[in-house]
Parts: structure tokens; C-alpha cells; sequence
């Protein structure tokens, strides 16, 4: 759909996959499960389906130059960086809230950048059937 964007997820705290993940190195910016980070296997995984210029992510201030690092066809205006670390309910409305004024009819997909997803066409099939 013209109307379709995606709000990545990728602030987190890097406490659940010790030792490998770490505070300034949380598991969305690991390589796990292939040759790309979840963060990039996740936008990956939507280009498809949404077109980058409809992709925002939501992360904070400690790990935007790793997003921008790893993202880089992602325009820096579409990466939004909370200054304090809240919760996921927030970083989803303050994505939400930027598609909308962006686009009045916007229809909004929030995806976890930190998942491992072994087949991404099967979830893009899921996907279509949803927005259907």
C-alpha cells in the first residue's frame, strides 16, 4: 500500500544475551543467524513490502551512529533518537506519530529488530495476509 511504513524498534539494553550482548552492544546490532545484524536483517526482511523512504527507526541517542552506521539508505530524518531510554509503547507512538504527520492515511507496522527470522518470505506471506 502507498500508505504503508514501518517503524523499526532498535533502542534495548543489551542485558538478555550476555555475554555477547552488552550495554553499547545489544543483540540487533549483532550478526546472529546470518551474514548481516538483526537491525539490518530486519529492514531487510520489509523492503519488499515498504519502500525505505517509509521506514523510521526508533532507537536513542547512545546507539544512533551505529544505526546510521548499519542503515545507511535509511535518511538520517527518518531515524529518531529518544535522548533517555523509555519504553517500547513509546518508541512505537513516537514512530507512529512522525508516519502520521507525514502521511494523514498512513497504515503503520512496528517490527522488533532484534528477532532472528529464518524464512522472510514466509513472513512477508504473513505479512500481505494481514494487510489484506
Amino acid at each position: 500500500s502507498e500508505h504503508a511504513y514501518a517503524v523499526v524498534l532498535a533502542g534495548g539494553s543489551g542485558t538478555r544475551l550476555w555475554p555477547l550482548s552488552r550495554d553499547g552492544q545489544p543483540k540487533q546490532f549483532l550478526k546472529l543467524g546470518g551474514d548481516r545484524t538483526l537491525l539490518q536483517q530486519c529492514v531487510d526482511r520489509i523492503l519488499p513490502l515498504i519502500p525505505v523512504e517509509r521506514v523510521i527507526v526508533v532507537t536513542n541517542t547512545e546507539y544512533e551512529s551505529v544505526v546510521r552506521e548499519q542503515l545507511p539508505e535509511v535518511k538520517p530524518e527518518n531515524i529518531i533518537a529518544e535522548p533517555e531510554k523509555r519504553d517500547t509503547a513509546l518508541a512505537m507512538a513516537v514512530g507512529s506519530l512522525l508516519a502520521k504527520h507525514r502521511d494523514p492515511e498512513a497504515v503503520v507496522t512496528n517490527l522488533a529488530s532484534d528477532h532472528v527470522l529464518n524464512d522472510p518470505e514466509a513472513y512477508r506471506h504473513c505479512c500481505r495476509l494481514r494487510s489484506k
